[in-house]
């Protein structure tokens, strides 16, 4: 019996020299060990109104865009072009890597002038309706070029406005090269 133990015993610890497993195998493909490095772009951000229901309330002056969804919040400066547009710059924003663990990042505006609805709180506080909006955003990539539309719009839970504001935002995600996808 002790033959017989000691003859699989040898012939396992041949087998296991002779054909090691894949893990220990030096000539075995290796991963790369790099891990995902962090991009920046530079953007162009269109804002396009569609509608004027209130004519006398203000133009919106700034956006805000939440990186990485709060993990840096930035207020855009817009520009008027004409009634229904208005221009801004978004700089050095990160790419979201893959194995991030914070959402998107989203942005929004208020515009007065397309509220159907406007009511003031005991504070002075003005809000309307919807009280802000994602709908129309345009990217432009300055280093690449690429355009892209943002098509998410969801409900803006950023501003803790009341249900009745219908308050809204674009939702996106940046990946590796500029790439703006809608996540």
């Amino acid at each position: 019996m002790k033959k017989r133990f000691y003859s699989l015993y040898l012939i396992f610890l041949f087998l296991f020299l002779l054909f090691p497993p894949a893990c220990n195998n030096p000539h075995s493909p290796k991963l790369p060990e790099t891990p995902e490095k962090v991009e920046y772009y530079d953007y162009q951000l269109t804002y396009k109104r569609t509608t004027i229901n209130m004519p006398d309330e203000m133009d919106p002056l700034s956006c805000f865009l939440h990186v990485k969804d709060g993990v840096q919040i930035r207020e855009i400066q817009l520009t008027k072009i004409n009634e229904y547009e208005f221009v801004g710059q978004i700089e050095n924003l990160p790419t979201n890597l893959e194995n991030d663990t914070v959402p998107s990042n989203w942005i929004y505006t208020v515009d007065p002038k397309r509220w159907v609805k406007k009511w003031a709180l005991v504070t002075g506080q003005e809000w309307g309706k919807p009280h802000s909006v994602g709908d129309i955003f345009i990217l432009r990539n300055v280093q690449t070029g690429v355009t892209k539309q943002l098509m998410k719009i969801v409900a803006n839970y950023h501003l803790e406005a009341p249900p009745e504001c219908e308050a809204q935002e674009a939702q996106f995600k940046q990946r590796k090269g500029g790439i703006i996808v809608d996540e």
